[in-house]
C-alpha cells in the first residue's frame, strides 16, 4: 500500500497515481520508500537503464508555489478586509471567513472524482484553475474602493469561486506530479514530494509575511491598499496557470480511470442502508451493510465495514478543527485589539502577521518530537498509542483557548463599555481656564476640569440633560457667569459607528462673545480602532487664521499627509484612521500646497488602538501662534501581542500529536482499498469543525457573549469532547491488514495479534518510524496530500 502524506497532520493517500484527499492547513509530502514504486502508473515496467530525471515537474512546482503564495496570501488578511473595508461585525466575518475555510475544504470531494471519472488530472486542474483565477481577480477588482464602495456582492462571490477553484485542485496537483515519474524512480520520487513540499513551504511563509506588510504599508485611496494585497496574489495564480499550460507538452497524461473509492464507497453504503429501510420489520441479515451483497462483492462490503468502525472515531475529531482554525479569523481579531510594535526598534507586527508563529514552530517541533521526545516515551517504556496520543493533542488545543481566554480578559480591561440604557459622556476642557462641572439632575457629584483636561461619567441616554459650567479663578478672561448647556444624547449613527454609545462635550470661551463660554456635542465611536492604527478627529477653535483654512498631519515615517481641509471656528472633522508614530502637525492657509504652513507641533504622537480628538486652538500668549491640546476618547492598546506567542504554541503542540498521530491512525486502521477514502473523510472533519466555529458564533452574538466566555466555551466543549474521545478509544480495539497476494493489494483481511490487537510491524508507526523514512520537513499547509 502507498502512503504519501501531504503533511504529517493532512493528507491523502490514493493507490495507483489517482487523485487524493488532503486535510486542513497544512501541506506535506512523505513517502515510505518501501511503497515508493507502487505510487508509480501501473503501466510503466522496471526500466532496463536509468531514466533522466523528469524537468518538466518543474513546472508543476513552480506552479504550486504562486498558487500557495496566492491562496495564503489572500487568506491573511481577508478576515480584516471583512471587518474594515466590507464593515462586517466580528461576528460576522468569522462566520464568513468560516465558511469559505469550509468550502475550500469540502469542495476536494467532488475534485478528485471528477479528474479520476471524467476529465483527468490535467484538465481537472486546468479548468478549476481558471475558475481560482476569476475568484482571485473578482475579489482584487471589487476591492478596490471606488469599484465596490463597500459593497459584499461582489468579494463574497469571489471567495464562492475561490473556493471551488483551490478545493477541486487540492486533490489533484501532487498526485499529477507524480504521474511523471516511471517505476524504478523511487528516489526521484521521494526527492520530489520533498521539493514540492518546499514549494509549499515558500510560497505560504512569504506571502503571510509580504501581503499584511503590503496591505498595511502601502496606501491605496487614503486607505489600506487591499486591492494590492488581493491584486498580487491574483497575478501569481495566473503565472501559475501559466507555467502550468506551459508544460503541458512534456507531460505524461493519463485517460481517468472512471473509477473512484470515494464515488462507490457512498454507492455501497446509500444502496445498504436504503435496502435496510425497506426490510425494518424483518431482517435476516447480520449487518445492516450486508443488504449490499447484492451489488458489491463480499470483501469491498468487510472493507466498507472496517472504515465504518474507524469513522466512529472521527466524531468527535471536528471539534479540534473549530479551534484550530480560529487561529486565523478570532485571534488575528484579539491581535487587532493589541500592540504591535516591539520597543523602541521601529519595527511593528502587524495583526495579521502573527499567524507566520505556528508555521514557524511547526518546522521546529516536528523534528522535536520526532527525535526527541517520542523516541524518549520509548526508552522509558511509557506506552503512548495513537488515540492517547490525540487524546493529548485535543487537550493542548482546549489549554490553547483557556490561555486565549486568560489574555483576553487583559485585553478587554483597555475596552470601553457601558451599561445598558448609559451612555459615556466625557467633558473636555479646551478654553483657558479651569472649569467647576455639575449636573442639574443631580447625576453626579461637580467635580474640577483643569485646562486641558478631561473627564466621563455616565449617563442616561435620550434623555434632556443640563449641565452648569463655572470658571474657577485665575483665569484670563472674564467668564463669571455660570455657563448653562442643555444636551439630549441621541445616536445619529449606525449601529457598527460605535459598540456603546459615546458622546463629548467640548468647552472652551466663545469667539463671538469673549465673556462667555460656548459648548459642541460630539458622538464618539468607543470602538478599539483595528488594523493597530490609531483614529482621529479634529476641531478647530482657531480665529486668528482667515476664514478658512487646513489643519495638516505629517508621517515622518511613511512620509503620508494627512488633510483635514476647509476648516473654521468651531468645525469638527469626521474620524479617519492614521498609523501610529509620531507626526508633525501644521496649519495651512491658502491654495499654495507648497506655501502658506505654520507649524503647531513636531511632537503629536498616536498609539494604536487609541482615538483621539486633536483641538487646534490660538495660542494664549502668542494669539497669532496655533497650539494644540490631545484628548484621548478611547485608550490605547497596551498589551503586546507577543503575548499570544503562548497560545499559538500550545496550539501548536496539540497540532503536532493530534495531526500527525490522527494521520498515522487513519492509514494503519484503513483497509488498504481505502486509504483514500480514511483521507477524504479526514479532510471533511475539517469542513465539519469549520461548520462547528460558524453555528456557535452565530449563536454567541444572539446571546451577546463576550470573546471571553467565547473562548472558555470553546475550551469548555473540547475539553468534554476530548473526554468522551478518550472513553473511546478505550474501548478501540487496534487491526492489522495483512496483504494475502503482493498482485492484489486491495484483498486485505484485518487481523488482530495478541491482547492489544496490533501486530509488530504495526507498532511501527509512522511517527515512531526514522525521520528518513518519510520524508523531511512540514508544510504550512494541509492542502495537498498525493495519491
Amino acid at each position: 500500500m502507498a502512503v504519501v502524506l501531504d503533511r504529517p497532520y493532512s493528507s491523502n493517500f490514493e493507490l495507483y497515481g489517482r487523485c487524493s484527499y488532503d486535510a486542513d492547513d497544512n501541506d506535506e509530502e512523505f513517502l515510505l520508500d518501501s511503497e515508493a514504486s507502487k505510487l508509480l502508473p501501473l503501466e510503466e515496467s522496471e526500466p532496463a537503464t536509468k531514466i533522466p530525471y523528469p524537468k518538466c515537474v518543474a513546472f508543476i512546482l513552480g506552479n504550486e508555489f504562486c498558487e500557495r503564495f496566492s491562496y495564503y496570501g489572500m487568506r491573511a488578511v481577508l478576515v480584516l478586509y471583512l471587518t474594515n473595508m466590507l464593515g462586517f461585525t466580528d461576528d460576522d466575518a468569522t462566520v464568513i471567513y468560516h465558511a469559505f475555510a469550509m468550502l475550500c475544504y469540502f469542495t476536494p470531494l467532488f475534485g478528485a472524482p471528477l479528474a479520476d471519472g471524467f476529465l483527468g488530472k490535467f484538465w481537472t486542474i486546468f479548468y478549476l484553475s481558471i475558475v481560482y483565477v476569476v475568484g482571485l481577480a473578482l475579489l482584487a477588482v471589487t476591492s478596490i474602493p471606488p469599484v465596490n464602495n463597500g459593497n459584499p456582492v461582489g468579494p463574497l462571490l469571489g471567495l464562492v469561486l475561490i473556493g471551488i477553484g483551490t478545493g477541486g485542485i487540492k486533490p489533484c496537483v501532487s498526485a499529477f506530479g507524480g504521474d511523471q515519474f516511471a517505476k524504478g524512480q523511487e528516489n526521484e520520487l521521494k526527492s520530489f514530494f520533498s521539493i514540492f513540499y518546499m514549494s509549499i513551504n515558500l510560497g505560504s511563509l512569504a506571502s503571510t509575511f509580504l501581503t499584511p506588510y503590503i496591505r498595511s504599508e502601502v496606501t491605496c485611496f487614503d486607505q489600506d491598499c487591499y486591492a494590492l494585497a488581493f491584486g498580487i496574489p491574483a497575478c501569481l495564480l495566473i503565472v501559475a496557470l501559466i507555467m502550468f499550460v506551459i508544460g503541458k507538452p512534456f507531460y505524461k497524461i493519463y485517460e481517468p480511470t472512471g473509477d473512484n473509492v470515494v464515488v462507490k464507497f457512498v454507492k455501497c453504503v446509500w444502496f445498504a442502508l436504503t435496502r435496510r429501510i425497506k426490510h425494518c420489520c424483518s431482517s435476516d441479515k447480520d449487518h445492516w451493510l450486508d443488504y449490499a451483497a447484492d451489488q458489491y462483492d463480499a470483501k469491498f462490503i468487510l472493507d466498507v465495514k472496517a472504515v465504518m468502525k474507524v469513522l466512529v472515531m472521527y466524531i468527535p475529531l471536528p471539534m479540534f478543527w473549530a479551534l484550530f482554525d480560529q487561529q486565523g479569523s478570532r485571534w488575528v481579531l484579539q491581535a487587532e485589539k493589541m500592540d504591535g510594535s516591539l520597543g523602541n526598534s521601529g519595527f511593528k507586527i502587524e495583526p495579521d502577521q502573527m499567524q507566520l508563529v505556528n508555521p514557524l514552530l511547526i518546522v521546529t517541533l516536528i523534528p522535536l518530537f520526532e527525535v526527541v521526545i517520542w523516541p524518549c516515551f520509548r526508552y522509558l517504556h511509557i506506552p503512548i498509542r495513537p488515540l492517547q496520543r490525540m487524546t493529548a493533542g485535543m487537550f493542548f488545543a482546549a489549554v490553547a483557548f483557556a490561555i486565549a481566554a486568560v489574555l483576553q480578559l487583559r485585553v478587554e480591561e483597555g475596552l470601553v463599555t457601558v451599561p445598558d440604557g448609559d451612555a459615556r459622556l466625557n467633558f473636555l476642557n479646551a478654553g483657558p481656564c479651569a472649569l467647576t462641572v455639575s449636573s442639574d439632575n443631580a447625576l453626579f457629584n461637580e467635580f474640577a476640569l483643569e485646562s486641558g483636561g478631561q473627564d466621563f461619567r455616565e449617563v442616561k441616554l435620550s434623555t434632556l440633560h443640563e449641565f452648569t459650567f463655572k470658571c474657577n479663578a485665575p483665569c484670563t478672561f472674564n467668564c463669571s457667569d455660570d455657563f448653562k448647556y442643555r444636551v439630549t444624547l441621541v445616536s445619529k449613527q449606525p449601529e457598527a459607528y460605535s459598540a456603546y454609545p459615546g458622546f463629548s462635550i467640548l468647552i472652551a470661551e466663545d469667539y463671538d462673545d469673549p465673556q462667555t463660554l460656548k459648548a459642541w456635542t460630539i458622538e464618539d465611536s468607543l470602538n478599539k480602532t483595528k488594523n493597530g492604527q490609531a483614529s482621529l478627529r479634529a476641531v478647530s477653535l482657531l480665529y486668528e487664521s482667515g476664514p478658512e483654512h487646513d489643519i495638516v498631519l505629517y508621517d515622518r515615517d511613511s512620509y503620508k499627509n494627512t488633510w483635514f481641509r476647509n476648516m473654521s471656528y468651531g468645525s469638527i472633522s469626521d474620524i479617519v484612521h492614521n498609523g501610529t508614530g509620531i507626526y508633525d502637525v501644521d496649519v495651512h492657509i491658502g491654495t499654495d500646497p507648497e506655501t502658506g504652513f505654520t507649524e503647531v507641533t513636531k511632537d503629536f504622537e498616536m498609539d494604536a488602538g487609541a482615538t483621539y480628538t486633536l483641538v487646534i486652538r490660538n495660542n494664549l500668549d502668542d494669539p497669532l501662534s496655533p497650539s494644540y491640546i490631545k484628548f484621548e476618547v478611547v485608550p490605547a492598546n497596551t498589551i503586546s501581542m507577543l503575548w499570544q506567542v503562548p497560545q499559538f504554541f500550545v496550539m501548536t503542540v496539540g497540532e503536532v500529536i493530534f495531526s500527525v498521530t490522527g494521520l498515522e491512525f487513519a492509514y494503519s486502521q484503513a483497509p488498504p482499498s481505502m486509504k483514500s477514502l480514511m483521507q477524504a473523510c479526514w479532510l471533511l472533519t475539517v469542513a465539519v469543525g469549520n461548520l462547528i466555529v460558524m453555528l456557535i458564533t452565530l449563536i454567541m452574538s444572539i446571546v451577546n457573549m463576550s470573546t471571553f466566555g467565547e473562548f472558555m466555551l470553546f475550551a469548555g466543549l473540547m475539553l468534554a469532547v476530548d473526554i468522551i474521545f478518550a472513553i473511546m478509544a478505550i474501548f478501540y480495539t487496534y487491526v492489522e491488514y495483512e496483504q494475502a497476494d503482493a498482485e492484489d493489494e486491495k484483498a486485505g483481511i484485518p487481523t488482530t495479534n495478541g491482547t492489544d490487537g496490533i501486530s509488530e510491524n504495526q507498532k511501527k508507526m509512522p511517527s515512531q518510524a526514522s525521520w528518513a523514512d518519510f520524508g523531511e520537513g512540514n508544510q504550512v499547509d494541509n492542502d495537498y496530500t498525493s495519491f
